[in-house]
């Protein structure tokens, strides 16, 4: 059976590592709640309050986050005394539709196959963080850090770059035409090859096979 607890006021509570597979945090108070190593996979947290709530390593694997607040959320991988770096919160095939990730620190994470449609990613930490094969129409990444961010085989339509960092960004095969605000210095730091699309308003003139400088038209 799976545990309701839509509605519930959790505020800072200590969930570390607890197992919450499949439960419904619908409209949940979950701010500042420890939810590192938790295990929340296939959970409702549609428009549940996760703002400064802490995830690292936490597991929200096919969750649906739609509409929900995870505005300062610590969410990043970490080193670990034997030096091995964990990615961070496992987001994979999650619905977070209307998410809000306002500043939050999402450094490492899995989001490969989400549905980010409108999602607001301003000021965002999201180095190093999979967007693989992920829907993110009209998301915003006004600045965001996208420094070796992957958004290869991800569904770009209309999304807002404005101030964003991109560094080594993965770019390649990516349709860029109706993106907004991305500039032509950040799309010559990343990676792109000769199936990237870019919008109307950059020339990018190939110097070799694999380098290419970006400029304004």
């Amino acid at each position: 059976m799976r545990a309701d607890l839509s509605n519930a006021n959790l505020s800072g509570a200590n969930l570390l590592k607890s197992n919450f597979s499949g439960a419904n945090f619908q409209k949940s108070n979950l701010n500042g709640t420890d939810l590192m190593g938790a295990n929340l996979s296939d959970t409702v947290l549609i428009k549940a309050d996760l703002i400064r709530a802490k995830m690292v390593e936490t597991n929200v694997l096919r969750a649906d986050l739609s509409g929900a607040d995870l505005s300062e959320a610590k969410m990043m991988g970490r080193y670990q005394r034997e030096g091995y770096f964990s990615r961070g919160a496992n987001l994979n095939s999650a619905k977070l539709v209307g998410v809000k990730c306002r500043k939050t620190d999402m450094s490492g994470t899995e989001l490969a196959d989400t549905d980010c449609t409108d999602a607001d990613f301003t000021d965002a930490k999201l180095s190093e963080a999979s967007f693989k094969r992920a829907c993110l129409r009209s998301a915003c990444f006004v600045n965001a850090k996208l420094g070796d961010v992957d958004f290869r085989g991800a569904d770009l339509t209309n999304c807002d770059f404005s101030g964003a960092e991109l560094i080594e960004t993965k770019l390649q095969g990516v349709d860029l035409r109706t993106v907004k605000n991305i500039s032509s210095k950040g799309l010559e730091l990343s990676f792109i090859d000769s199936n990237t699309q870019v919008p109307d308003y950059i020339i990018v003139k190939w110097t070799s096979e694999d380098t290419y400088e970006c400029r304004l038209k």
